[in-house]
């Protein structure tokens, strides 16, 4: 009902009390249904929510009111308990207590104590409330502060390194076109135009990182649905960052099924998506491990499992090494360089496939990323 203090079930054997209870509460503005035993009680509670029971203990019947207050205390919990009497002692206070019941009132009463015992049992649970709601705003204010701190200290860092990659590279072509000018040597020449095309093929990597990741974020960025053969990409890259893994000592591993099937998706996104997970076991690796690509067939999406034998992440951090600006062991990162997006890149390229990339922990050390993507429709 409209503006009622809440909604109250009486229960109790004697047709006088609930018919004062109900006269006497309905005039404070509480919604009062009643029941003539702890059983009929116990049935309509299970039917509907009531704020609070108002109740006899001592009823006839397999329920009497301590039962039944028990089990109202157990089973629902956020319903408040009163208990009436006809033996006002001390004991029966604590006993009513016990049982789980806020107030109690002494037989016979006056309407007033039972208007006095009812009002403070909805102010109760009013307070009570409005601490829960206080207490759950300031929890929410305490999470997102820390989410606003978190990202404040995550775009700080981006800032950091984004100055130190795109500084560098640019660094290195400025120096090398100033030694140019110095150069008379072909041979000299030539190695400084080769340091000057290393700076800016690095500068333009950084950027396209840059531009991918805010186009796939933004939605901006257009995916094209053709079929893909992913082992043909894979196996392009492999060959392309030979230098860079045969540097390391790493050995490469690649395995695909047998003339596997194509995914649906776009080509180009693909390629960038692999080549960032293929690098990444490249730079995390240690110097002579291993990397494993793998590719098979599953219930209609193909698997890409990318393994290597390097640092690991812990388990803690698995969850949140696809997050942008989230870095993996800075002092790694800042060894190897790049800006820490090549994963979020991962996560969103996949994900705007209709597929999914997980990480865990490689057995015997490093780690892997499986890459489930939807096959080509026939």
């Amino acid at each position: 009902m409209s503006g009622s203090l809440g909604r109250l079930l009486v229960v109790d054997d004697e047709e006088l009390v609930r018919a004062l209870c109900t006269r006497t509460l309905t005039a404070m503005g509480v919604d009062v249904e009643s029941a003539c035993s702890a059983k009929e009680a116990w049935e309509r509670l299970r039917e509907k929510e009531f704020d609070c029971v108002l109740t006899d203990i001592s009823m006839p019947g397999a329920m009497d009111g301590a039962a039944l207050t028990e089990e109202v205390r157990g089973r629902f919990p956020a319903t408040d308990m009163l208990i009436m009497t006809g033996h006002p002692t001390v004991q029966t206070a604590v006993s009513t207590l016990k049982l789980g019941a806020r107030d109690y009132l002494t037989k016979p009463f006056k309407p007033l104590a039972l208007e006095s015992a009812v009002a403070r049992c909805f102010e109760r649970r009013r307070l009570s409330a409005e601490l829960n709601r206080e207490k759950a705003l300031r929890q929410e204010l305490e999470a997102a502060y820390a989410e606003l701190q978190k990202v404040e200290r995550a775009k700080n860092t981006f800032i950091s390194i984004l100055n130190h990659e795109l500084r560098t590279p640019l660094a290195i072509a400025i120096s090398a076109v100033e030694l140019l000018d110095d150069a008379c040597d072909p041979a000299r020449a030539r190695e400084v135009v080769k340091m000057a095309k290393a700076g800016l093929a690095r500068e333009k990597e950084v950027i396209e990182d840059l531009l991918m990741f805010s186009g796939l974020t933004s939605g901006e960025l257009q995916v094209q649905s053709l079929p893909v053969h992913p082992e043909e990409l894979i196996g392009s890259l492999v060959e392309n960052y030979r230098s860079v893994w045969e540097a390391k000592q790493l050995r490469m591993h690649v395995v695909f099924e047998k003339a596997p099937p194509p995914v649906q998706g776009d080509r180009a996104l693909l390629q960038t998506a692999f080549k960032h997970l293929i690098l990444n076991a490249i730079h995390f690796n240690m110097k002579g491990g291993e990397i494993h690509i793998e590719g098979k067939t599953g219930e209609g999406v193909c698997e890409l499992l990318f393994a290597d034998t390097g640092i690991g992440i812990a388990p803690d951090q698995q969850a949140l090494i696809f997050d942008r600006f989230y870095q993996v062991a800075e002092h790694m990162t800042r060894k190897v360089g790049g800006l820490g997006l090549g994963l979020a890149i991962v996560r969103r390229i996949v994900e705007a496939h209709g597929g999914l990339v997980t990480v865990r922990a490689r057995r015997g050390g490093g780690s892997e990323f499986l890459v489930r993507l939807p096959l080509s429709r026939p």
